[in-house]
């Protein structure tokens, strides 16, 4: 009978451990909340515009814990789609609304205010997985959070809110950019062009101009890819002066395609654009410049 009594009162607490494991968690929500409506921000409202975007767009399938595990899951496994993601309207939501200056600081205030409750959430077990890595700065971030949060974390809106700010981190830092070009060099058209010892340019076999080059890299930079790849093929004897001029025309050109892309997405200059929606443009159309010198 005391076994059985034990057994009931056992249960019972590892129900009630179970329950409680996200309570710090929803303390930081209110937090947010909270530090959120003297800006202006309602908390819930800006969730269900990424979310309603998201599922608009047919990234997010619902609104359950399974449908976020599942986004994240198919992002690790097909992370081109995070680049279309973030070079639309949710690098915009993303600026304007959920600020994660706000909510990281909500975690640390409420981690040293309240450290028995951290110590028993799912949060503290989370980060210590995450310090646990080898060298996190070189994995691969999207496979790290699709391993450690579970279903039914993403139940939660705490690690909903967590995810975009994932998403937004993994963009924002070259990892994932730079990752993806290696891996889709040799996969994604290249632009090519070739200089002779006289620096005269070859385009298709034919001798170009750098205006002519100009509007070729418009119309390669058009199209609707994540990687533009430009190579430029120059022999040794090629005149630096010249070598330089081709270079510059090329930047020019991708620094004014950028320009037109920021008056038609954002509906102002690119100038005037925070550093996240810049970022998140420039990452929609990557380009990247390879240089090779032959003999």
């Amino acid at each position: 009978m005391k076994k059985k009594c034990f057994l009931i009162i056992l249960l019972g607490f590892i129900s009630l451990n179970s329950f409680s494991q996200y309570d710090f968690e929803s303390k930081v929500i209110e937090c947010f909340q909270v530090s959120g409506h003297p800006n202006g921000i309602d908390l819930f409202l800006e969730k269900d515009s990424i979310e309603n975007y998201l599922l608009e767009n047919r990234f997010l399938q619902g609104t359950t814990g399974k449908d976020y595990k599942a986004l994240l899951h198919e992002l690790n496994a097909n992370p081109l789609q995070l680049v279309e993601i973030l070079s639309q309207r949710f690098a915009l939501i993303q600026e304007e609304s959920i600020h994660s200056t706000l909510f990281f600081n909500c975690i640390s205030t409420l981690q040293q205010r309240d450290s028995l409750l951290f110590q028993s959430s799912r949060l503290h077990e989370i980060t210590k997985q995450l310090v646990n890595l080898n060298d996190p700065e070189k994995s691969n971030l999207l496979s790290l959070f699709d391993q450690v949060f579970t279903p039914e974390d993403l139940d939660e809106p705490f690690y909903q809110l967590y995810t975009y700010q994932i998403l937004s981190m993994v963009s924002t830092k070259s990892y994932l950019i730079k990752d993806l070009a290696k891996r889709n060099l040799n996969q994604s058209p290249v632009l090519e062009f070739d200089m002779t010892a006289q620096s005269k340019i070859y385009f298709a076999g034919k001798v170009i101009t750098l205006k002519q080059i100009s509007k070729e890299v418009t119309t390669f930079l058009k199209q609707d890819m994540a990687f533009h790849f430009i190579k430029v093929n120059a022999k040794r004897e090629t005149k630096f002066t010249d070598f330089v001029k081709l270079m510059d025309t090329i930047s020019t050109t991708y620094d004014a395609f950028i320009h037109g892309k920021s008056l038609e997405i954002y509906s102002i200059e690119f100038e005037k654009l925070t550093e996240s929606q810049q970022s998140a443009l420039k990452e929609r159309y990557h380009f990247e410049i390879i240089e090779e010198v032959l003999e």
